[in-house]
């Protein structure tokens, strides 16, 4: 079943029916019962084109679920139930945190996260300690953003190197390949408030040993999320050190994601691509072929503005906008015209 494509009321008449079913029985519905509801709801938050409200709306909906799954699990007294639910409770609030109060809910997805540890320990449960921290490191990651942005990414990357105690290349490739592309992240993260080189570079060996796994053949989506962020490692690395080498391979990892971030297939993941690409193409405007780049790095941000329209993301519109208006800018004061 493809919970993805219900909608609430399917969802919410499964439930009833289940909980009716259960009473006519004198029994309570099992723990898995409401699992399978609730990733219905997370599932649709997830994959279906929606409004944020909406969206919203299912995942406090599959919250609910799981809160009711880990009552059940308490009562079974089952370790693995019981760090399965808080995850799951965890992943949820991390969700939530895309659409609001980003501080709030990352904290509480923390605070799930490690009451799945407790009895989700590596010695016991290793492949719920390897989901957990995977999971714990990309809520610190996304904590960074909103507060104490140097501690909180140190934190994402010791969560992210204990998942990767479980999730070898040899044993778990694609879980290898995950966590190292979400460790990349982090290091690039941290590189924007301490020791860039140093965390640039560290960023970008990471999203190589996630490009071992993540081929094009094998995992395009992967591959294109881990070229962007090998991309934004070399662009950051160009500011200091190599500007011309780090910016050429920079633009050289944004143009293979470009291989799976179409236009057509992903607009969203399209348009912060051709964003980024822009940004390096007029990065490296500043040391090398001065009018040619800054023309490159305009079309970039046209496409990218193509998917950012004022009316739908006036946010990242402007943003966009900004940085086209400045390499105009660039554009005509580095020019020279005929006499």
């Amino acid at each position: 079943m493809d919970e993805s494509r219900l909608d609430s009321p399917d969802l919410r008449k499964m439930h009833e029916e289940l909980v009716k079913a259960a009473a006519s029985r004198g029994v309570e519905l099992p723990y898995h019962a409401y699992t399978v509801i609730a990733q219905g709801y997370l599932s649709r938050a997830r994959l279906a084109p929606m409004a944020a409200a909406t969206a919203v709306e299912s995942l406090q909906a599959a919250l609910k679920l799981f809160y009711d799954a880990a009552e059940r699990a308490s009562v079974g007294e089952d370790p693995l139930l019981r760090a399965d639910s808080q995850r799951r409770i965890g992943n949820v609030y991390w969700e939530l945190a895309r659409y609001q109060d980003v501080k709030g809910n990352c904290h509480r997805a923390i605070n799930a996260y490690e009451e799945a540890l407790k009895v989700g320990t590596l010695g016991e449960l290793p492949m719920e300690y390897g989901k957990t921290q995977n999971n714990l490191g990309t809520a610190y990651r996304t904590l960074a953003g909103v507060e104490d942005k140097a501690g909180n990414c140190r934190r994402a990357i010791e969560a992210l190197e204990e998942a990767l105690r479980v999730y070898t290349l040899e044993d778990l490739p694609m879980d290898y390949g995950m966590t190292q592309n979400n460790l990349a992240a982090a290091y690039s993260t941290l590189a924007e408030v301490e020791q860039k080189r140093e965390n640039c570079r560290r960023a970008i060996e990471a999203c190589e040993e996630a490009l071992r796994v993540r081929t094009l053949e094998d995992f395009p989506m992967g591959y294109g999320t881990t070229q962007t962020n090998l991309g934004t490692a070399y662009r950051a690395l160009a500011e200091v050190e190599e500007k011309g080498e780090n910016c050429r391979r920079a633009i050289e990892a944004y143009e293979q994601a470009l291989r799976v971030r179409t236009l057509e297939d992903f607009p969203m993941d399209h348009g912060m691509t051709q964003s980024n690409l822009g940004t390096a193409y007029a990065t490296l405007a500043e040391v090398q072929d001065k009018g040619d780049n800054y023309r490159k790095a305009i079309a970039a941000y046209q496409a990218a503005l193509s998917v950012y329209t004022e009316d739908e993301f006036p946010d990242l519109h402007r943003a966009v906008d900004r940085s086209l208006v400045r390499t105009l800018e660039g554009v005509c004061t580095g020019e020279e015209g005929s006499s």
